[in-house]
């Protein structure tokens, strides 16, 4: 037994000095993009590549390619409320699913237009947290500050 706590305290302090270097990697990299208003996500694409991310600000979404050197920005819609909260579809790398009001919207990347709404009244009051399941496609939970996990 003694043998299992000291590979487990191993495991958990290589965990802990890959989750510092991480973070001190982050803190020197400079800034790939620069937004004028508040941003609520930033998310990785899940293509694999790392070359492009999204963000949510106020209203609006917006993917960013970074296989330019330079951030380049495409809007691809304002939803009818703040967006307080978004996930990528692990399935898929054209789908984001977001939070806004009370309700889900799932965006079309391939789209340049507005979100479609999935369910306006998913939550009484806001909901704050999406995620997609990442072992099942077509598959996501929200959250609200109804304390209801949907």
């Amino acid at each position: 037994m003694a043998a299992a706590r000291a590979a487990r305290a191993a495991a958990d302090a290589a965990a802990a000095a890959g989750a510092l270097q991480a973070a001190e990697s982050v803190a020197a990299l400079p800034p790939a993009a620069k937004v004028a208003g508040h941003l609520e996500s930033v998310l990785w694409s899940p293509d694999q590549t790392g070359l492009s991310l999204a963000t949510t600000e106020e209203e609006c979404l917006s993917v960013w390619s970074l296989d330019k050197g330079d951030a380049q920005c495409t809007t691809k819609g304002r939803a009818t409320a703040a967006i307080t909260a978004a996930c990528w579809d692990p399935h898929s790398a054209d789908r984001l699913l977001s939070c806004s009001g009370g309700g889900l919207h799932s965006w079309d990347l391939r789209a340049a237009d507005a979100p479609t709404v999935l369910t306006a009244s998913a939550h009484a009051g806001a909901a704050h947290a999406v995620d997609c399941n990442p072992n099942k496609a077509h598959q996501a939970l929200t959250a609200g500050v109804d304390g209801l996990i949907k």
